[in-house]
């Protein structure tokens, strides 16, 4: 579909805000940071540009000239910068509530608990949301509401981590040890999850955390959560 100059803006915000509201993720081409190519700072335009996009709802930035210059690397964590300064100016819990608004019942039970995981996300100020999950389900539900804190989605295939990958706040990590039991298994993840987010100073001792798993196996989506502080002992049902 071709759309005038002047009107690409305001189609750019019709296609994002409709695929927000029907939760599938975004991936927006434009001609960000073009001119770093040849110089280390954008133009104003070019950072207007790429924040307004964020701000838009879009979950991926599509970098391309930008990527084949010498010093990419700089490129693309000015890139990273704007796109985090472009997230902090959304009122992540106002949109949580216009989304959720917009889900009717009847809704599929593994949707309903995620929207109420982002919920209380919001009502404790977790650091973070692990979840638990082999399909990747409902770590989408959870990052199609747009909770304020990073979700850090442990899965055992690399295709479904790729994929997971799509989505704004989440952080897919495979995890490919061997499964004693079901129970252990969730143990070990959970604690790989925990030693990532400290690595990379998502989490801190005494950081509170929302955590999604199965009750038991053959579930077919994360059921069962629970709340509980960074290096303390045991879980607190939520």
């Amino acid at each position: 579909m071709e759309v005038g100059h002047d009107k690409i803006f305001l189609a750019q915000k019709i296609v994002l805000s409709k695929c927000n509201l029907a939760g599938k993720p975004t991936i927006t081409y434009g001609e960000y940071l073009n001119s770093m190519e040849e110089n280390t700072i954008p133009t104003s335009a070019e950072v207007n540009d790429l924040i307004n996009t964020v701000m838009d709802g879009t979950d991926c930035i599509y970098l391309d000239i930008t990527t084949r210059s010498a010093n990419k690397s700089h490129c693309i964590q000015y890139a990273s910068s704007l796109c985090r300064q472009g997230e902090a100016t959304i009122w992540e819990q106002q949109l949580f509530t216009e989304l959720n608004k917009k889900s009717k019942p009847k809704i599929d039970p593994a949707h309903a608990v995620s929207i109420g995981c982002v919920e209380v996300s919001f009502k404790c100020h977790a650091a973070a949301i692990i979840v638990i999950t082999t399909s990747g389900l409902s770590a989408r539900f959870i990052a199609r509401y747009r909770p304020r804190c990073p979700v850090l989605a442990i899965v055992r295939q690399g295709k479904c981590a790729r994929k997971l990958s799509v989505w704004r706040n989440v952080i897919a990590l495979q995890y490919i040890d061997p499964i004693e039991n079901v129970l252990k298994d969730i143990e070990n993840r959970t604690r790989f999850a925990l030693d990532f987010g400290k690595k990379k100073g998502i989490l801190h001792q005494g950081d509170l955390v929302l955590h999604m798993s199965c009750s038991k196996q053959n579930v077919g989506f994360a059921n069962t959560m629970s709340l509980f502080y960074v290096s303390a002992g045991d879980f607190v049902n939520a």
